[in-house]
């Protein structure tokens, strides 16, 4: 019986864990959403004659009240990394491309894989998997509620 009671411990402690780790997660992943949401208004903007220089201040400006909101960026250099992105011309379906870089759910969710596996390794895969459906769901909402593509 004793065995049976440190079973159920365990799994709660692991679905506690999990529960934890992929509400973290998932607002790093809406921090990220929502800059690329603002790059992709960025994008539109600065494209129309004379708006460029309003388009970064607005855009900047933006960015730092969301990363305000994370746990785990490293703000001062994240803004140096963002305002970098202004020269990156690839289109936003390039590997290489800002949008790409701001939507990669692999840089958010590898922050967190080393703690997750110390709780228990085959959580990674399952939380991985419900991460990437999550941020699909909100790629997939922007696009049928708003017509907006990010890719």
């Amino acid at each position: 019986m004793k065995f049976f009671s440190y079973i159920i411990l365990y799994l709660r402690k692991v679905m506690k864990a999990k529960d934890l780790f992929k509400t973290i997660i998932e607002n790093e992943i809406d921090i990220s959403f929502e800059i690329a949401q603002h790059w992709y208004t960025y994008q539109n903007l600065s494209a129309k004659k004379g708006y460029e220089g309003i388009a970064r201040i607005q855009f900047l400006d933006c960015v730092k009240v969301e990363i305000e909101k994370s746990l785990f960026t490293q703000k001062n250099w994240y803004l140096e990394w963002i305002e970098g992105q202004f020269e990156n011309n690839l289109p936003n379906v390039s590997s290489g491309s800002t949008m790409t870089a701001l939507l990669d759910v692999d840089g958010v969710f590898n922050q967190f894989e080393p703690a997750i596996m110390e709780v228990d390794e085959e959580l990674v895969n399952e939380l991985y998997g419900e991460i990437i459906n999550y941020q699909h769901k909100l790629i997939g909402n922007l696009r049928v509620e708003r017509g907006i593509d990010l890719y």
